[in-house]
């Protein structure tokens, strides 16, 4: 049995869904697996992990204006050599993810955060959920073509927990 964190960083909550559903599918296998949010500067603690007792990494966010949230972001660059020798897997929750055409695009929002992983042993984009009074005027105004202003859910479970699953396959020795 391996010792899994799943992080996330979130606004509209989507996020926590995604990623309660993927350690879902890991537990499954029979691994340990904790679920963490990364907080936002200010609004609470710093997540922190004693990275020397996780045997692998699942590290996620919801993408807003094309990024990755900033407590994510910060916490992988703080941990970047702890990393080595161990696997990693990014995700990303957008609403660009709903539209199969755009899966690259949406793939594409990982590569801050794999840049700062070194070796990426996995990564996934989940389709979200956009809920206007949680987002701010300028990503109101951006999606407001894409979604007319409209609140919209497109949330997965079942895709996350069938990815999950075969993580941990991929990721974790037994």
């Amino acid at each position: 049995m391996a010792n899994v964190l799943v992080a996330y960083a979130t606004r509209a909550g989507s996020t926590k869904d995604i990623a309660e559903a993927i350690a879902e599918g890991i537990r499954e296998s029979g691994h340990h697996v904790e679920v963490e949010q990364f907080q936002r500067p200010g609004i609470g603690p710093a997540y922190e992990v004693p990275t020397d007792e996780v045997d692998a990494f699942v590290i996620g966010s919801g993408i807003q204006n094309g990024a990755w949230q900033g407590e994510a972001l910060s916490w992988l660059g703080q941990h970047a050599g702890e990393f080595d020798g161990r696997p990693v897997a990014l995700f990303n929750v957008c609403m660009t993810a709903a539209d199969p055409g755009k899966r690259d695009v949406a793939l594409g929002y990982n590569k801050t955060a794999a840049a700062k992983v070194g070796e990426v042993s996995a990564q996934q984009t989940f389709a979200g959920r956009f809920v206007p009074a949680k987002v701010g005027w300028f990503t109101r105004l951006v999606l407001r073509g894409a979604s007319k202003g409209e609140a919209r859910d497109e949330v997965d479970a079942e895709a996350a927990r069938a990815w999950g699953r075969s993580l941990a396959g991929q990721l974790v020795a037994s």
